[in-house]
């Protein structure tokens, strides 16, 4: 039975939809899980040593240097964006496997035989779906959070490292938290320091892959959302007849 082209969008789903989504999400979710895990831990060890570094500046009085509790707020919040962002994107890695794992499996339906759907139980496909949707939600509210203002914290804290003064104990902490043993590893990690804080074009890049990769696995749902092997008109989309259904789903 093939249904109308609209109500493809919707489960049941046969396994090759749930393939280029899940995969899409799983793909999208690992790079945004590796870029934000990145740059938090690099955040961790960079913006302590350099709250210490604008406060010593401040201190010293030097013309045209400002900090305040404000700014510092800022990129905490720009911190913790990140920290959300790893949580959740490590929360859809996880669903993304468990709901594609299974589709290299064969099940069978309620007759016996083999079916593709990727799963033959109605509600628990419909529990999956809204499970899906309401992560893809989250995923892209967290998105466009840590979006917003991504570019005020960046330039924000390149203006302030760039105008502070360095002392020589700050940039022992910062050689220490990188990890640099010798005078090539040093200038490595002047540039680590600096690279610490998400360029936001990667922010941009990952708003506009969020965007227009749903936008496209969604599209193809429906054009995949068919058997593209087994035929039979005897079978509903559950493997069973239509007048066995009522029946079945009791």
């Amino acid at each position: 039975m093939d249904r109308p082209f609209t109500q493809k969008f919707l489960p049941p789903y046969f396994k090759y939809p749930v393939f280029a989504f899940c995969g899409f999400e799983l793909l999208l979710s690992a790079c945004v899980l590796a870029i934000s895990e990145a740059y938090y831990r690099k955040g961790t060890i960079i913006l302590p040593i350099s709250y210490d570094m604008f406060q010593d500046t401040l201190r010293k009085e030097v013309p045209n240097f400002e900090w305040t509790d404000t700014m510092r707020s800022q990129l905490e919040l720009y911190r913790f964006k990140l920290m959300v962002l790893w949580a959740i994107s490590a929360i859809g890695v996880t669903i993304s496997m468990l709901y594609v794992i299974p589709q290299f499996f064969d099940y069978n339906d309620k007759r016996g035989n083999r079916s593709q759907l990727c799963l033959v139980r109605r509600r628990l496909g419909w529990i999956l779906f809204f499970i899906m949707a309401a992560y893809v939600t989250i995923f892209g509210l967290a998105i466009i959070w840590a979006w917003c203002g991504c570019r005020s914290s960046y330039q924000l804290f390149h203006e302030k490292f760039e105008a502070c003064q360095k002392e020589e104990q700050y940039l022992d902490q910062i050689e220490k938290g990188f990890k640099c043993v010798n005078d090539d590893d040093r200038e490595r990690c002047y540039f680590q320091a600096q690279s610490s804080f998400l360029n936001p074009l990667w922010m941009d890049a990952i708003l506009i892959a969020y965007f227009l990769g749903h936008a496209l696995v969604i599209l193809l749902i429906p054009v995949l959302n068919k058997q593209l092997i087994k035929d039979d008109d005897e079978d509903s989309l559950y493997g069973v007849k239509e007048e066995e259904k009522e029946s079945l789903e009791a």
